[in-house]
C-alpha cells in the first residue's frame, strides 16, 4: 500500500500462494522490511506452512521471491524480531507450537543459514515451551562491551527467558 498520501492510501500489488515464487505460503503471519545492502528484503513467518519467506521489494508493485525455506523444529513459526550483531543480519524466529528459537544468519537473502536454534530444557534455556514472539536488545558491559540478547515469551510455560547471543 503506498501511503505516500496518507489520507489516500493506493493498493499497489497483492501477493498469494498463486504467484510464482511465493506457492509454499500458506499463513503469512509477520513482516519486517529489511534493507540489506541496497536492496529492501522483506521476511515472512508462514506459520501454516512452518517456513519462512524472503522477497526482494526493490520495486513494491513487483515482488520477487528470494526463496522459502524450512528449519527443522520450526513449528508455527510466529513474531520474530531482526538485528545486525557484528556486519550479519539475523532474523530471530521462535516455533509458537515447538520449544525452539531460530536465529538465522540471513546477511545474504538467497542462501539463509541456521547460526543456532536455541532450545527449551536444554544449556539453561527452560523457558521456550511455545515461544511466540521474540524481541532483540543489548546491554553494555562496566568494562564497555557490548553484549547481544534476545528475550522471548513463553506461553506454554507462562514465563519469559532471557538469552545472550553475543558469540
Amino acid at each position: 500500500v503506498d501511503v505516500s498520501d496518507p489520507t489516500n492510501p493506493v493498493a499497489v500489488t497483492f501477493i498469494d500462494n498463486k504467484v510464482t515464487g511465493f506457492g509454499q505460503l500458506s499463513d503469512a503471519w509477520d513482516v519486517e522490511l529489511r534493507t540489506i545492502g541496497t536492496t529492501p528484503y522483506l521476511f515472512v513467518t508462514d506459520d501454516g506452512g512452518n517456513g519462512l519467506q524472503i522477497a526482494n521489494m526493490s520495486d513494491p508493485a513487483n515482488p520477487v521471491a528470494v526463496g522459502y525455506f524450512n528449519v527443522t523444529g520450526l513449528t508455527l513459526p510466529a513474531y520474530f524480531a531482526m538485528a545486525e550483531i557484528e556486519d550479519k543480519i539475523f532474523w530471530f524466529v521462535p516455533a509458537h507450537s515447538g520449544s525452539i528459537v531460530a536465529i538465522i544468519d540471513v546477511t545474504d537473502p538467497a542462501n539463509p543459514v541456521v547460526a543456532a536454534a536455541p532450545t527449551d530444557g536444554e544449556a539453561g534455556c527452560d523457558g521456550l515451551g511455545g515461544p511466540h514472539q521474540v524481541a532483540y536488545f543489548t546491554h553494555e558491559t562496566d568494562s564497555g562491551n557490548t553484549e547481544h540478547y534476545i528475550i522471548t515469551a513463553s506461553y506454554l510455560g507462562s514465563s519469559f527467558q532471557v538469552v545472550n547471543v553475543t558469540d
